[in-house]
């Protein structure tokens, strides 16, 4: 569970949950989210010690205040806390919570109860939810607790007897009021003992969280100390035979790309990335492009070295930063479209095939450029991909059409003393693309209407038109060369005779 989802099943939980739950996250939530179930809480004999220990060292705090308030009340000037009778309940349930919780920190059974709130300077809520332990009830088990005795009034003149007599009964009824509390308090202990089966003692493998630091400074409004919080201990995972699902989540510049993910095995109990040649690729359609686009383009391509640093993907998950310098990306993260992005790993089974799991994100930063043959690679799939995706246009709406070539470029063609590769007519289509945006991508030797060998990656207007006239009609009104747009028919089965007219 995230945060919120702790916070909202903290705020639902019942005395019950608070004493048997063994999630130590939730645990961790009610203290901070529950201050009238931090009794049951105290009794949960699974509670984890940094908890317990935090529930006692808040105990203590508020009792300190407690006694401190009956003699400020006894200085000239000062008000009685006979006067307010929550206030005389608070001060009694503060002190009754000190042996309540620390008999609990030391392994006795207390029975929860309800309390009155403690002092303002109470104990800091948990640093995890990055909330305050507000000045509420702050429940204790305080079943053998015994009240303090009523403050002793200063001696006054004899005409503040009526007012002796007043503050008498107000702490008579703030007793019983405390008594009857403890009572309740009891009854409930005894249902939680009755009631459900006995929680395990032994901490379950969660995912870690930041941990709160018990020198944290407190709050303007209420003294504190931190929380301490579960964390997962260390899990030594295999590699998965098959590969985990990648999940980019945010984008952005840093004199290259920074590309944050979240990595989910595939294999119930989790996966392991390593090898010193792990080929990363970052691509997707570019922002504001339409959403029925097949246009993808490559936005980042790096080598990354994880033989000395694997990476362990719990059952659960991981979140791993990426790194490409300026030298391994291609388009700035405000280009990409983080939605649709899509991130293939070719990973290096050389690798280890046994890690540990850490705590935190992992940052990988040690790429490097892949070489020559692999570059090429991913060009040519990026246009054999880009092909198929558009050859349904070609058999479907334009069967049988005559419509405009733009394009016919192949690596290894020389044109202007300019030899191309891959990359090159990869580029080449998306320029075209950007000015035409219903042009489509053909291989040539995947259709019959052109010549066959040719391995040619031909460019084409997705504009049916009924004659050779039309279509080279069309060219003119763009105001492209005879050279660079032409009449081209295509049709599936068709032969190559008599399907180019030239201008």
């Amino acid at each position: 569970m995230g945060p919120e989802q702790l916070k909202t099943a903290a705020r639902a939980a019942s005395p019950l949950i608070a004493a048997t739950t063994t999630d130590q996250h939730l645990q961790a939530a009610i203290a901070a989210e529950r201050p009238d179930l931090r009794a049951a809480l105290a009794a949960n004999p699974s509670i984890y010690p940094g908890l317990r220990d935090w529930l006692a060292e808040a105990s203590r705090r508020a009792a300190t205040e407690a006694a401190q308030a009956p003699e400020a009340s006894e200085a000239p000037g000062a008000e009685s806390p006979a006067g307010d009778p929550a206030a005389a309940i608070e001060a009694a349930a503060a002190v009754a919570d000190v042996g309540a919780v620390d008999a609990v920190a030391g392994g006795q059974q207390a029975a929860p109860t309800v309390a009155m709130s403690a002092p303002a300077a109470a104990p800091q809520a948990p640093t995890a939810w990055a909330q305050q332990v507000p000045a509420a009830a702050q429940p204790v088990p305080p079943t053998w607790a015994q009240p303090l005795p009523p403050a002793q009034p200063a001696a006054f003149p004899s005409d503040a007897q009526p007012v002796r007599r007043r503050r008498r009964r107000v702490w008579a009824v703030a007793l019983i009021l405390l008594l009857v509390l403890a009572l309740a308090g009891t009854a409930t202990a005894v249902l939680l003992l009755r009631r459900g089966e006995s929680p395990t003692t032994t901490a379950p493998n969660v995912p870690a969280r930041p941990s709160a630091t018990t020198s944290a400074e407190p709050a303007a409004s209420v003294g504190a100390s931190a929380l301490p919080t579960a964390s997962a201990s260390p899990t030594e995972v295999s590699r998965c035979a098959t590969d985990p699902v990648y999940e980019v989540r945010n984008v952005r510049d840093n004199g290259g790309l920074e590309v944050d993910v979240h990595v989910s095995p595939t294999c119930k109990d989790g996966d392991v990335l390593s090898g010193a040649s792990t080929l990363v690729t970052l691509s997707g359609p570019l922002k504001g492009a339409s959403l029925a686009s097949s246009t993808r383009v490559v936005a980042a391509v790096a080598v990354f070295d994880l033989g000395e640093k694997p990476v362990a993907i719990p059952a659960s998950g991981t979140d791993l930063t990426l790194v490409f310098s300026s030298a391994l990306s291609y388009v700035n993260a405000a280009q990409i479209d983080v939605g649709r992005a899509e991130l293939t790993v070719a990973r290096d089974s050389s690798g280890q095939t046994r890690a540990t799991t850490a705590p935190g994100r992992a940052r990988l930063d040690t790429a490097s450029a892949p070489g020559a043959a692999t570059m090429d690679a991913i060009w040519l799939g990026l246009l054999r991909d880009q092909a198929d995706a558009d050859s349904a246009t070609v058999s479907g709406p334009l069967n049988g059409t005559w419509v405009p070539q733009l394009s016919s470029k192949k690596p290894g063609l020389v044109l202007d003393g300019v030899t191309w590769d891959a990359a090159a007519v990869w580029a080449h289509y998306l320029s075209v693309k950007a000015t035409y945006p219903n042009a489509i991508l053909l291989y040539s030797d995947d259709w019959s209407v052109f010549d066959a060998g040719g391995h040619w990656w031909v460019i084409a207007a997705a504009e049916p038109f009924a004659t050779a006239e039309e279509a080279n009609a069309w060219c003119t009104a763009q105001g492209l060369s005879r050279d660079d747009c032409f009449a081209k028919y295509v049709r599936v089965g068709a032969s190559s005779e008599g399907t180019t007219v030239q201008r």
